[in-house]
């Protein structure tokens, strides 16, 4: 959860952000588990979002840098994936599959292909 909050942190997602990214979550419940990290249990699905979000973070800060790795989510996209619309709004519309395809698209972009 830690990770969670530094990652959306770095990229200035609003509460309501945090919470669309991690399934949908009760904004209570969120703060709650920001301020306490280190007992929070985090269902399989939300595990499987903060692992996609990770990938995400480190895709692009290997990519790009720290300003526009960090600005990259919530800035409109022309690639055919996004449609023109943000990456983060692609990925609240499309919930884990989103994200895979985004941490997919990076990792392409990471390994030169």
């Amino acid at each position: 959860m830690r990770l969670v909050d530094q990652i959306a942190d770095a990229w200035r997602l609003t509460l309501d952000q945090r919470c669309s990214l991690l399934g949908g979550i009760n904004p209570s419940t969120y703060t709650r588990r920001a301020k306490n990290p280190d007992v929070v249990r985090l269902s399989v699905d939300e595990l499987t979002r903060a692992s996609y979000l990770t990938g995400i973070y480190r895709a692009l800060h290997t990519i790009y840098p720290d300003p526009v790795a960090d600005d990259w989510m919530l800035i409109a996209n022309r690639n055919p994936l996004f449609a023109g619309v943000t990456p983060y709004t692609h990925a609240a519309r499309g919930g884990i599959i989103a994200l895979a395809d985004i941490r997919t698209l990076l990792d392409g972009y990471r390994g030169g292909r």
